[in-house]
């Protein structure tokens, strides 16, 4: 867990989906009790329910009255590279990422003043430049002061998150889904203008203390493939997603 710096609820629902996300807890198993995480954390039984209702809300387990609380999802490796921060990902390929940044604005919210970033992300290869993904970032200025005045054409966004704000991105959580895209996504991503419906990946990005710091939509080309394989018992699996 986190220690001082995360609330202990917070810190029990990392422990737990860690071991979710990481095997140990596979699908269908129940997880401990209330009774039981109050005694292995010496805590209260609402620290512990609130800890539940976290994995609950982000669609890890189930409840089921007079039974327990059950994992429902498989955990699922894949290799998407923007799911771990684009540029971090490609350079690891030994290849060389592309970066252009289509919008750059402050924005209102509830929260106070955010930034939204708007970057097609591309990789070269073998002379030519390939569309990854046309991915929006929506960051709070409160938590990031003066990310907006930084230059993302050619600095990496995660590298600048945990050079100038100690924030070490460490996992996301994205649901994926079909997106009617508009007249300028698809002019961006070299879509045909009656062409199908894309998919977009909609999720957040979770920090080290496993606090949410980004929220991201990430939204794909036509031409993006993703296999993604599973076992058939219930150990763990892996995929990759590649774009052709």
């Amino acid at each position: 867990m986190s220690g001082d710096f995360t609330p202990l609820y917070a810190g029990i629902a990392q422990d737990l989906r860690s071991q979710i996300l990481g095997g140990a807890m596979a699908l269908g198993s129940k997880i401990p009790s209330e009774n039981e995480l109050m005694v292995r954390y010496h805590t209260t039984r609402g620290t512990a329910r609130a800890a539940v209702d976290l994995l609950v809300d982000e669609g890890l387990v189930r409840r089921e009255r007079g039974r327990g609380t059950f994992v429902v999802l498989r955990p699922v490796r894949h290799r998407v590279l923007n799911f771990g921060g684009f540029t971090d990902s490609v350079r690891s390929l030994h290849e060389v990422a592309l970066s252009r940044v289509v919008e750059s604005v402050v924005e209102a919210s509830a929260d106070g003043p955010q930034l939204k970033l708007v970057r097609l992300r591309g990789v070269a290869r073998n002379g030519t430049e390939e569309v990854a993904s046309l991915d929006t970032s929506y960051l709070s200025l409160r938590r990031f002061p003066g990310l907006d005045a930084v230059d993302f054409e050619g600095r990496s966004l995660y590298q600048t998150l945990r050079e100038n704000y100690g924030v070490y991105p460490r996992r996301t959580l994205v649901s994926l889904r079909t997106h009617r895209p508009s007249d300028r996504e698809r002019t961006l991503l070299q879509e045909p203008a009656d062409g199908t419906d894309l998919l977009l990946a909609d999720g957040h990005g979770f920090d080290q203390f496993d606090q949410p710091f980004e929220r991201m939509l990430v939204l794909y080309p036509s031409r993006t493939e993703f296999t993604f394989s599973t076992p058939i018992d219930v150990g763990g699996a892996t995929g990759i997603g590649k774009h052709a």
